[in-house]
């Protein structure tokens, strides 16, 4: 009995004394915190130091390693990121618990994607790899656009990344074997799933973290076949872009960018949009919409062209609106009567002005609160130029990317700088023209489902003299379901052009 009693009181001290001990080292920690973050003039935070080294530890004795996959490498998109992401989303539907489920409006299939802090084990060639999607919400300052000059805006987003984590003595098979699998895996699920898409700038402009483009399912109608327009051109055109799409490494033999300039001019109405629909279409690439009017200097337009993907048309209509690329040639240092042109450089007031800039005006405009205010209009002053455009055309700029279209249209083509149309730049020139009787007979089959008429050689005649459009042409033929009634007023329309009545 007395043993009993003399253990139960030793055991009620032990414990009393880890207990006791155990409070002793929490209130030592908390005061040893509480005191670090008081008196550091730094702001010392002692728990994330402790859980920093404690981690530096545990990762000091573990076999695992971790691979970074962040969806941003420099000014482009990470690649890798890219094929991670396309990999893995055709596992999660069997393999996580939570997932993203997307489907565009006219897409029947659907879109997975792992969820946030998701994890994933995928295992190839019998070993087990552990995936896991991190998404970190973040705000970060961009660079202003048309409508926000006054001032930097805030915006919203996300910091994006897979990692990946496998034993360390499986490093050098994920390099040269998992990596690859993950590449070609990805590609080829691209490739099954790919639809074509029409991109257009995003109205917040490009940022690290956020893409510079937006985009839609490409669902334009327009085939080769529908275009009105002449059948030997159309078959060169065909022949072209097939012969460009297979030429990968003869481009690179002769040492040129994998890419092919196609200008496209002629009236309004003469189907030069309907043509870039059709080239996306039979190639089955993506279309980039690029207005040059959005773009304040030629910074942001390389920054667009980075974020451009491979196997795309980047586009640029009315060109000879968009921007002053029209002839223009440097004034000689002659007058128009020959005299020399007076240098302003060496002008006494002009020294003064930039000595009182340099010296007085932007050291005060420095110091003062209007300092983003007065730099965020000189970054808008900041103009694109012919030559940025050029280096964007054919430039060292030009090689960022592969498989490569780049298309030019306009009204008015000898308003254009021939330094825009020169082979290697504009490496075809299209003349979309008026409506002829090889175009009329394509009309006509599209909308009327006629391929013979008695009045076909009518109508045929007057085009042959009148200036008429495709979309003339289209509009007169949708006006009425009867073939006959329709060709009637197509044959109405023609006559009142040619006399000049209509």
């Amino acid at each position: 009995m007395n043993n009993t009693m003399l253990s139960s009181i030793a055991k009620n001290h032990s414990t009393k004394g880890i207990l006791s001990t155990t409070g002793s080292a929490i209130a030592m920690a908390i005061m040893i915190r509480t005191i670090s973050n008081e008196l550091s003039p730094f702001g010392f935070n002692f728990k994330a130091f402790v859980v920093k080294n404690l981690r530096k530890l545990f990762n000091h004795f573990s076999s695992q390693i971790t691979m970074v996959f962040e969806e941003y490498s420099d000014l482009t998109t990470n690649n890798i990121y890219v094929a991670a992401e396309t990999y893995l989303g055709s596992k999660s539907l069997a393999s996580t618990k939570r997932f993203k489920v997307c489907q565009d409006k006219n897409n029947k299939s659907y879109v997975f994607s792992m969820g946030k802090l998701e994890e994933l084990v995928d295992v190839f060639e019998g070993i087990r790899f552990n995936w896991r999607y991190k998404s970190k919400e973040t705000r970060f300052q961009i660079t202003p656009t048309a409508s926000d000059f006054d001032s930097n805006i805030k915006r919203r987003s996300e910091l994006r990344c897979y990692e990946l984590s496998f034993h360390k003595k499986h490093r050098e098979m994920v390099l040269d074997s998992y990596l690859p699998h993950i590449k070609k895996a990805a590609k080829a699920l691209e490739e099954e799933n790919r639809v074509a898409k029409l991109h257009t700038m995003s109205s917040d402009g490009p940022t690290y973290y956020r893409s510079a483009w937006s985009s839609v399912n490409l669902n334009h109608p327009a085939t080769f076949d529908k275009i009105a327009m002449d059948d030997r051109l159309k078959k060169m055109i065909m022949e072209d872009l097939e012969r460009f799409v297979r030429r990968r490494e003869y481009y690179k033999k002769v040492g040129k960018a994998w890419k092919r300039g196609y200008l496209l001019y002629g009236p309004p109405g003469t189907g030069k949009s309907s043509l870039i629909a059709a080239m996306a279409n039979y190639l089955n690439f993506d279309i980039y919409d690029l207005e040059l009017t959005d773009i304040q200097n030629n910074s942001r337009l390389r920054r667009l062209l980075l974020s451009t993907a491979n196997r795309s048309i980047l586009v640029v209509e009315d060109i000879d609106c968009s921007l002053d690329f029209q002839k223009t040639r440097p004034v000689t240092q002659e007058g128009k009567h020959g005299a020399p042109k007076h240098n302003d450089n060496h002008n006494p007031v002009c020294i003064f002005v930039t000595i009182a800039l340099i010296f007085i005006f932007i050291p005060c405009i420095y110091l003062s609160s209007s300092f983003d205010k007065v730099t965020n209009f000189l970054w808008r002053w900041q103009q694109l130029t012919l030559s940025g455009m050029l280096n964007f055309v054919d430039g060292l700029w030009s090689s960022c990317g592969d498989e490569r279209i780049i298309v030019f249209t306009t009204n008015n083509k000898d308003r254009l700088d021939p330094a825009l149309l020169r082979p290697g730049r504009m490496d075809i020139h299209i003349h979309m023209s008026y409506c002829d009787p090889c175009g009329f007979r394509v009309l006509a089959n599209n909308y009327l489902e006629v391929s013979n008429h008695p009045v076909f050689e009518v109508i045929e005649r007057l085009l042959e003299i009148t200036n008429v459009t495709p979309a003339e042409v289209a509009e007169a033929l949708m006006r009425n379901d009867d073939p006959d009634t329709a060709l009637g007023g197509l044959v109405t329309l023609l006559e009142e052009k040619h006399s000049g009545t209509a």
